[in-house]
């Protein structure tokens, strides 16, 4: 036990967090028997036992005539967890044009668009690491609180990896958004609200996109899939993988053109070049320009002067010309083209068939040979290169017949190759149909024309 007199002038107390413990010395009195052993006795009668300081008689005594609480024994705090945190997995570039030699800003190619594939890796969510205890100076561990969650909120086509449920994936081709609040997501379809000019530079877009205003004249405008436009197109470069819908017109001097996986569909067209490998659909009229679409051009409203018309199996059109010198040249069918094509193909198939015969015979020819004896490296080699070849042979025979059963296919459309003239077809209007041409010497109405054993009928238009 600690002699009563010596607790009297004796006052501890511990930090609200338990980390610290305070003596202060209330002028001890000459005759109080007071050691470093006995001060260690008080405060492990308080329940203080751990970090514990030395010299405690000397800083008790310097302190003593100021009634100063002095640090005897010091534990140490927790520390909070790390924060869990984002980590882009993507190099989402600075919207900010590039700049070339000689100081010119590159205003085509802004890196508006960060285009992702679906199943790309977008990022990884990093878990937060739980905290290091502390310890109290009576011996008591103090729970550390844990890092916080990281701060983010997944958006639209945006979802776990299957196999990993701590990554993001694009659900979705499109544009990614890492927006202010930690969104991240994925825009299958972009809309540019405005013009594609200056401010937004060339667009190349992994989706489909909306354009609210119109494209400008000298950019270059390409989608994979779907692509709308609102307002008119000039002259510019414009490729979809999908469909191509303008709202309104696509004029200039020449230099625009539109080329589209799918359908397209423009309301009027002046001196442009359209390229469909479906159909193609002029709404109002086109003048000067040059269409052409792999199936068929369907416009029964739709009046042409002075184009230039490729359908693969039909064009339909409400009049064409319009009785000047401004002709009109219409191409349908690719009966003489589909035949070359066909001929091509069966002499490949034959040249293949010869091939896999051959390759078959000296396989054989190693394989009896390696019974014989070791065979030489060189033999060894080609031995390999022809096993793999052999393995490849299944697959391009069955692609051949796959092609050749598609041309057979276009070879029967090109047979009911058709032109449909809804209104007036006039003069001078040059026809070509499967090869066999016709210049129209006199207007005609509500006409169509086929061809048929080397030469073009006229017959009357069928119902709509």
């Amino acid at each position: 036990m600690i002699a009563e007199p010596l607790l009297e002038h004796m006052k501890i107390s511990i930090s609200d967090d338990g980390t610290r413990a305070f003596v202060t010395n209330d002028d001890l009195r000459e005759d109080a028997s007071v050691t470093e052993e006995s001060l260690s006795q008080i405060l492990e009668e308080k329940g203080i036992v751990f970090g514990v300081k030395g010299g405690l008689m000397i800083a008790l005594a310097t302190a003593a005539a100021h009634r100063t609480p002095v640090l005897v024994a010091e534990g140490f705090a927790p520390v909070t967890g790390k924060e869990g945190w984002v980590e882009s997995l993507v190099d989402v570039k600075r919207l900010e044009p590039m700049e070339e030699k000689g100081g010119k800003v590159d205003l085509h190619n802004l890196h508006r668009i960060h285009n992702v594939k679906k199943g790309e890796k977008l990022a990884i969510i990093h878990p937060p690491e739980e905290g290091i205890p502390g310890m109290s100076v009576k011996g008591a561990p103090i729970a550390a609180k844990p890092g916080k969650k990281a701060k983010f909120f997944r958006g639209t086509f945006v979802s776990p990896d299957p196999d990993n449920a701590d990554m993001l994936v694009a659900s979705e081709d499109g544009n990614l958004i890492i927006k202010a609040d930690g969104t991240i997501e994925v825009q299958p379809v972009l809309t540019i609200r405005g013009d594609v000019d200056f401010s937004t530079g060339d667009i190349d877009f992994i989706g489909s996109l909306v354009v609210t205003g119109d494209v400008k004249s000298d950019f270059s405008l390409k989608v994979q899939k779907n692509l709308e436009i609102r307002g008119n197109a000039e002259d510019a470069t414009i490729v979809a993988g999908g469909d191509v819908l303008i709202k309104k017109g696509f004029f200039g001097r020449g230099k625009g053109s539109v080329s589209a996986g799918g359908n397209i569909t423009i309301q009027h067209v002046l001196n442009q070049s359209i390229t469909s490998d479906k159909k193609i659909t002029i709404e109002r009229e086109a003048v000067c320009a040059r269409i052409s679409a792999n199936d068929a051009i369907q416009s029964p409203k739709a009046k042409f002067v002075g184009c230039v018309l490729r359908g693969g199996n039909e064009v339909e059109v409400l009049n064409l010309g319009n009785g000047d010198r401004t002709q009109a040249i219409v191409h349908v069918g690719r009966r003489a083209e589909l035949l070359e094509k066909y001929n091509v193909l069966v002499n490949g198939m034959e040249q293949f068939n010869k091939q896999s015969t051959e390759v078959r015979d000296y396989v054989y020819k190693l394989v009896r040979m390696q019974l014989d004896g070791p065979l030489t490296e060189e033999q060894n080699n080609l031995f390999e290169k022809l096993k793999v070849l052999q393995t490849k042979l299944p697959e391009t025979a069955k692609n051949l017949q796959k092609e050749k059963a598609e041309v057979e296919a276009a070879l029967q459309a090109a047979n009911s190759a058709r032109v449909i003239v809804r209104g007036t077809i006039y003069l001078n209007v040059l026809l070509d149909i499967n090869g066999v041409k016709k210049l129209i010497q006199n207007a005609l109405k509500e006409a169509m024309f086929i061809e048929r054993n080397g030469k073009i009928e006229e017959q009357s238009a069928p119902t709509s």
